[in-house]
Parts: C-alpha cells; structure tokens; sequence
C-alpha cells in the first residue's frame, strides 16, 4: 500500500489549489493545526489520503485509492455491505 509520510507533496498541492490550510484540511475533518504537521513530516493517515481524493481530486484517482486499500475489490461482498445490508 502507498505509505503517504508526503505531507509536503500535499502541502504543495494545496498550495496549487490556492487553499489556506484550515480550507484544505477542515474539508476532511482535520483541524488547521493537524494539517499542519502533516504537511511538515508527520505521517498521514491513508484515510485522510482517500478523503482528500475525493473532495478534492478526480473520482478515478479516488476509486485507485479505494480499491488498493481494500486489498484489490473494490466491492467485495463484506467492505460493501453497510449495516442496514444494502450495500454502500
């Protein structure tokens, strides 16, 4: 799996997008201050990696992602199946 220790690659793709930290971050639910460190070196979690694919980057970008972190199915049986057993 794609380890994202990048928080700089992050930062500079937020930089491009022309977002403030709390713009960027807030979207996922990460405070100003957690984005932040990311963005100087502390590991990302590749649930906020996916997060922030899909707010902000293409859906297919977003679905790769999914898809690898599922282990290659994207919809097996048991990762889709949500509580009320009607799939996502």
């Amino acid at each position: 799996m794609e380890k994202w220790s990048a928080g700089r690659d992050l930062a500079a793709q937020r930089t491009a997008l022309g977002l403030t930290q709390t713009v960027f971050w807030g979207a996922i639910g990460v405070s100003q201050s957690g984005g932040a460190r990311y963005e100087q070196g502390r590991d990302v979690p590749p649930s906020a990696v996916v997060a922030l694919r899909v707010v902000f980057w293409p859906e297919a970008k977003a679905l790769r992602h999914i898809e690898k972190l599922r282990g290659g199915r994207l919809f097996s049986g048991q990762a889709s199946l949500s509580r009320s057993g009607h799939g996502l």
